[in-house]
């Protein structure tokens, strides 16, 4: 998908953001995975936030043994047979899926869902589309978003280990439609039409 200047003016992309792209494309623009690498070369997280909120999740399939970058954005989805070391954010627009661990030093977000044969960790918060899966255990320096079931292994679910217990419930919030069952630390919130 080639997204243009004309584009980014549509979705009413900010004067920085345009000052941004202007810097580093022409008019004509480049492949959007093309733009998402280069915003992940200079960790422009919240330019990749917005970029994968208007152009989409995308039918492309990134296949690894490991993945250990300082950011990663794709805007498909990821397939790692080992597992994933981001010193900075994860961000994808389909799933991820590791055969290990996937950490990351800020946010993991994924449009789909996140599963993890060994566990997820995060610096920041957690976010999945889908459901989040960890065969051993989850944790997370903020909250932890999904749009389906959170489910952990023997080591548990543990949100805000980076937040006061005081502000748990501004910060450390655990949304699903069903509150996990193991979960050891943060805010549990359900999402609208799940069952208590």
């Amino acid at each position: 998908m080639q997204i243009t200047r004309k584009m980014l003016t549509e979705w009413n992309a900010c004067a920085d953001g345009l000052k941004w792209f202007d810097l580093h494309f022409n008019e004509d623009g480049a492949e959007y995975q093309e733009i998402l690498n280069k915003l992940a070369e200079q960790n422009e997280v919240d330019y990749a936030k917005w970029l994968l909120s208007k152009a989409g999740a995308q039918n492309t399939i990134f296949e690894c043994e490991n993945i250990i970058a300082d950011s990663f954005y794709f805007a498909g989805k990821i397939l790692v047979t080992n597992k994933m070391q981001i010193r900075f954010s994860l961000l994808v627009g389909g799933g991820i899926e590791a055969g290990d661990d996937i950490e990351a030093g800020d946010d993991i977000e994924a449009g789909g869902g996140i599963k993890a044969g060994w566990g997820i960790k995060a610096g920041g918060g957690i976010k999945a589309g889908g459901g989040i899966k960890a065969g051993l255990g989850i944790k997370a320096g903020g909250g932890i978003e999904a749009g389906d079931d959170i489910e952990a292994g023997e080591y548990g679910i543990f949100a805000g280990l980076k937040i006061k217990v005081c502000d748990w419930s501004l910060k450390a919030i655990v949304s699903a439609p069903i509150k996990p069952t193991n979960l050891a630390s943060g805010f549990f919130v359900q999402k609208n039409g799940g069952e208590k």
